[in-house]
């Protein structure tokens, strides 16, 4: 990415023991812009994981 000149931001979600979101780390104006929309995606990533583990679980309970 430094050949191309791209900088992209980053913002990380930081998890506590329970697996919930306990904070994130991005620079002061990504959290500032956008901290709901980076917890709604956590949200959103953690409700797809959840459901695709269910499914396959379902599939395999029925051989």
């Amino acid at each position: 990415l430094g050949e191309l000149n791209l900088d992209i931001p980053v913002a990380a979600v930081v998890k506590d023991d329970r697996h919930k979101a306990a904070g994130i780390l991005a620079t002061t104006e990504i959290e500032s812009n956008y901290k709901f929309d980076i917890l709604l995606a956590n949200a959103e990533s953690h409700r797809f994981a959840i459901n695709y583990y269910r499914n396959l679980a379902r599939k395999r309970m029925k051989f």
